[in-house]
């Protein structure tokens, strides 16, 4: 993921008296939540309902807890460009192309998302076609619009998104920020709202625009979504889940989204709610978990804290390795001293 920097090695999990039931694709909340939470894990099993998208069966419904140590910086697909808040919006915004919600190295394959079919490309490898899936609707229940997909970029370039750069080298993306005009045209993005197909013209090849269609800044929003900040009211998505609360900067809510259905590699909620609460204070979360009051962390424990859980609670932890990438920033102007 281009920019992000996954923090983690490993994540905390405890269990409570049994495992809470989850969502649908190995990520889960007795897994890792890198993307969030997904769904059926190995304490899920049972022979309940099965789900779409080919996932096995599972026990569905009830609630769980989860703490963030920050606020996302955005609930906006557009402007949200931290782990924190890709990890928010994972189940609740899926774009054209996305990464199959499965556990470990599985999880990292490009596979259609709101398209029917990967994109077809040009021998000159500049245009990319790609169609709809049928029948497809937002979490308000308002059908969604081949035509959505460019108000999103759009959205992307007017809000000057840290992602804007990726979809500037659409033809016409450049035309577009140099007249101002929110409501304008980027020539090289053509939608039939009839057929479903969209048509994305590049200035250049360019092998890694497939990746660039998986990122949440290109997930569709509704055509009517205002040109502005959205995160007190994030706009309807297609996913799993949708954000049926956002408490200020404290936390929110995801709810089942009962308008979503699943399809392959992107399969329905198990869960029915997941309350995300923002505690800042790392041995209040571990003893929090310790004590049973919370399902799930994204960091781990302090150090005693989790050499306490490995040690007194073994059938409640699970620690899993994230696929991370780690960078750091190296000043190429000044010699060192």
């Amino acid at each position: 993921m281009p920019g992000v920097r996954l923090r983690s090695p490993s994540r905390a999990f405890l269990d409570k008296e049994a495992p809470p039931p989850c969502d649908g694709s190995p990520h889960g909340l007795s897994a890792r939540w890198q993307p969030p939470p997904c769904s059926a894990s190995p304490g899920c099993g049972s022979d309940d309902d099965g789900d779409s998208g080919g996932e096995s069966a599972g026990k569905t419904g009830g609630a769980a807890t989860a703490y963030y140590t920050s606020f996302p910086d955005y609930m906006d697909p557009a402007l949200s460009y931290t782990v924190e808040g890709w990890q928010a919006l994972w189940t609740v915004y899926t774009p054209l192309l996305t990464y199959d919600h499965a556990e470990g190295t599985a999880g990292s394959k490009l596979v259609p998302g709101l398209a029917e079919a990967m994109p077809e490309i040009s021998e000159d490898g500049k245009t990319y076609t790609l169609v709809l899936r049928e029948n497809l609707k937002y979490s308000d229940g308002t059908p969604v619009k081949a035509s959505d997909f460019e108000h999103s970029i759009k959205r992307v370039l007017n809000l000057e998104s840290g992602g804007s750069g990726f979809y500037q080298r659409i033809v016409g993306a450049e035309a577009y920020l140099e007249a101002g005009k929110a409501q304008g045209d980027i020539s090289g993005i053509t939608a039939d709202d009839a057929t479903g197909e969209i048509t994305i013209k590049l200035v250049e090849p360019d092998g890694q625009f497939p990746f660039v269609l998986a990122q949440l800044f290109a997930a569709p929003v509704p055509g009517d979504t205002p040109f502005s900040n959205q995160t007190k009211t994030p706009p309807p998505g297609v996913g799993a889940f949708k954000i049926s609360e956002v408490d200020g900067t404290r936390g929110f809510t995801l709810a089942k989204n009962a308008a979503f259905s699943g399809f392959e590699g992107v399969p329905q909620a198990k869960l029915d709610t997941l309350k995300v609460t923002v505690v800042k204070d790392a041995r209040r979360q571990g003893q929090d978990v310790i004590d049973n009051k919370v399902d799930f962390l994204i960091d781990p424990p302090v150090r005693e804290q989790l050499r306490e859980i490995r040690t007194e609670l073994p059938d409640r932890f699970k620690e899993f390795t994230t696929i991370s990438t780690y960078y750091a920033f190296l000043n190429q102007r000044e010699a060192p001293l």
